[in-house]
């Protein structure tokens, strides 16, 4: 799996130029959609998908989410919250 730089672009401009991003992945690049200020989406070109497939890639994968995992601030939450931020959200 090869990396290369992600595009960023906001969820409206996203809507309007969808056929140009479309364009722009099967040159091969790949474009992360911001909502809120935070990535929520991304399309990216068929071939990166491929390790779904392959279980080393997998593997390498989830080993690369881990590590990265590991630099996250991480707060302690109550259930009571969870559930108002789902409703505030709404």
């Amino acid at each position: 799996m090869r990396m290369r730089t992600t595009k960023k672009i906001q969820e409206e401009e996203a809507k309007e130029r969808l056929t140009e991003l479309l364009d722009d992945v099967e040159r091969g690049e790949s474009i992360a959609i911001i909502r809120d200020g935070k990535k929520f989406a991304a399309i990216i070109p068929v071939e990166d998908d491929l390790w779904m497939e392959d279980p080393e890639l997998r593997r390498q994968a989830v080993e690369g989410f881990r590590e990265a995992r590991k630099g996250w601030k991480t707060k302690k939450v109550s259930l009571e919250e969870i559930l108002e931020w789902r409703h505030a959200r709404k």
